[in-house]
């Protein structure tokens, strides 16, 4: 046999042995997902956390290090996580682990929700335990927000009904408490064993941002139909014409269809709720939902102005009106609609366009900085946009290229039997990292196919060369001023894996799925003021801390969430967990 006929059979019996496997894990874990799950007994989280006098972890890069001050116990035992299959795993960019961390605005306390139903709040200089606060099983406290003076803490609780608390800080006490799923399709069809394991089932306060003077906070509140037999969503493919949608398409066809497969339902709603009298002060849209996923907003500096996007969805009754990738600008004390933005999409790669996290606005409410996850970087004049009522556009750039490769398709479930090898072309998404009065920061996750297919894994055979980076670009031309790369995942705690901390730019930086790699996961530090550099790594996993599952920060302290691993290379090989459900608190010193 050549060299080249072994190659290909050891591919082969490899491809054999991860459908085999994986099909069977994908079974065990959704069978699982269906039966009854134990509520835990007593939890035993000790007040006073392990305080770390002499310095466990220090990793110089230059003149900065990372100094361990603290570290909470264990929030949840590794064998209740193991059990109900809540881990990362190398091979794979999907996960069911879920974690929030967030600190509030003066430093003074820092805030844990985890997926089993707990909200920690510990002293953020001495990790000493504050309060904690339980919730049923299935309720999952995920969005956390202060106000600017930090007299109240509000949480968005993702669970059947979803609901948004507001707590007195000064009490740690809920003064109100408000349903959420009558401003969608009413409770999720999901069960609580499914929302342990996949909360963004639930009815979920996706997002959430408070107004200038706290009096306000804007919840955007998603909610996908699930199958209640099958406690899974249900995917339909939905054809439409993209030259309805972006004027540029019209200009040189007068059709052009494409074809996306989509959840069945989504239903998304964005309310404004006055945090002091505890009343919704309008809702938008206002007479029906919007049939699409709407997971991020954005309040100008002023308080004039609410942006939302769309990440996913096109409404099969009528995609013109409700589509992926559109942004909608609003009056901020009315919910009145100013202008719309439709960024259009790479054609003929992949014939849609998405935004998750990419948008903020700057300089005061004047520019609007949109970043699509197919790695398109627009920023609109939002002053002119919102007196002539369309979109100005001051630049725009690209820094993704769609590259042809192939990839494996791998079935996902026992109906299909046999691997492909197909022919497509490979990406990396784009979201945002943050915006200063002087930069846009962008960055790539992981290598991805174009197109998609319900019950198939598409695993791209090689890594796109632009992803897992990090790009600083001058806010006010778009001239490139640095490019760095983490190899790794960002991870998604939040909506945005990225927190600016005054001149500290930190993200929380997963496996490389494709390489199937996590020793380089960890936390990053960037200084984003004066020249960009990175400062420092934290790689939590190479030290057996586990993988950082969310971030936070403030002034020259990180706050990390982490959680367990299995860094088995592959389904095939033996797992190898490590880590645990912990909060780790650095100093970041400069020496």
């Amino acid at each position: 046999m050549t060299v080249a006929g072994k190659k290909i059979g050891i591919v082969i019996g490899v491809i054999i042995a991860i459908i085999v496997i994986g099909v069977g894990v994908y079974l065990a874990l959704h069978a699982h997902a269906r039966k009854t799950v134990t509520v835990p007994g007593p939890r035993n989280v000790t007040s006073s956390p392990k305080v770390i006098t002499k310095t466990i972890t220090k990793i110089k890069i230059g003149t900065a290090r990372a100094e361990l001050v603290w570290e909470t116990p264990p929030l949840i035992p590794r064998s209740w996580l193991i059990k109900n299959g809540i881990y990362y795993r190398a091979w794979s960019w999907w996960s069911y682990f879920q974690g929030y961390v967030t600190v509030s605005p003066d430093g003074k306390y820092v805030v844990v929700g985890t997926v089993r139903g707990e909200l920690y709040i510990y002293n953020a200089s001495t990790g000493k335990l504050i309060k904690e606060l339980t919730f049923p099983l299935g309720e999952i406290p995920r969005t956390i927000r202060f106000t600017p003076d930090g007299k109240y803490m509000i949480v968005g609780v993702w669970s059947r009904k979803g609901w948004l608390i507001i707590y007195d800080t000064s009490t740690w006490t809920p003064v109100a408490k408000l349903e959420l799923d009558k401003f969608v399709a009413g409770p999720s069809n999901a069960t609580i064993q499914t929302i342990i394991r996949e909360p963004w089932l639930a009815v979920i306060p996706y997002y959430a941002v408070v107004s200038p003077s706290g009096d306000v906070v804007y919840v955007t509140i998603v909610e996908r139909y699930v199958n209640p037999k099958t406690q899974s969503p249900e995917y339909i493919p939905v054809t439409y014409d993209l030259a309805q949608i972006y004027p540029q398409i019209r200009k040189k066809y007068r059709h052009y269809y494409s074809m996306v497969w989509v959840d069945k339902y989504y239903w998304s709603r964005i309310i404004a709720y006055d945090v002091k009298t505890h009343r919704v002060l309008w809702v938008w849209p206002r007479d029906h939902p919007a049939y699409v996923d709407i997971p991020i907003l954005a309040i100008s500096s002023n308080g004039k102005y609410l942006a939302a996007a769309s990440f996913w969805g096109v409404y099969p009754k009528n995609p013109v009106e409700w589509h992926m990738g559109e942004v909608w600008v609003l009056d901020a004390e009315n919910g009145k609609l100013l202008y719309t933005y439709s960024p259009l999409p790479p054609i003929p790669y992949i014939n849609h366009t998405s935004i998750w996290n990419g948008l903020a606005f700057a300089d005061d409410g004047k520019y609007l900085v949109v970043v699509t996850g197919e790695g398109r970087i627009i920023v609109l004049d939002n002053e002119k946009s919102v007196i002539e009522h369309r979109p100005v556009i001051v630049w725009s750039k690209d820094i993704v290229e769609f590259i042809p490769t192939e990839a494996f398709l791998i079935p996902m479930s026992g109906k299909a039997k046999t691997v492909k090898i197909v022919k497509t072309y490979i990406y990396t998404y784009a979201g945002l990292a943050a915006v200063t009065s002087k930069y846009l920061i962008a960055y790539t996750g992981g290598t991805y196919c174009v197109g998609w297919t319900p019950g198939y894994l598409k695993r791209p055979e090689i890594v796109h060369p632009n992803s897992t980076k990090l790009f600083i670009f001058y806010l006010s031309n778009g001239t490139l001023a640095y490019v760095d790369l983490f190899n790794g995942m960002p991870t998604y705690g939040k909506v945005r894996p990225f927190v600016l901390a005054g001149c500290y730019l930190v993200g929380s930086i997963g496996v490389n799925w494709v390489r199937a790699d996590a020793s380089m996961a960890g936390v990053y530090v960037w200084y984003v003021c004066g020249r960009p550099h990175r400062v420092l790594k934290i790689l939590t996993v190479l030290k057996g801390l586990g993988i950082p599952a969310d971030v936070s920060a403030h002034d020259s302290m990180i706050y990390v969430l982490t959680g367990l691993v299995n860094t088995a290379h592959s389904p095939t090989q033996p797992a190898h967990i490590i880590g645990e459900y912990r909060l780790l608190a650095y100093k970041i010193v400069i020496s």
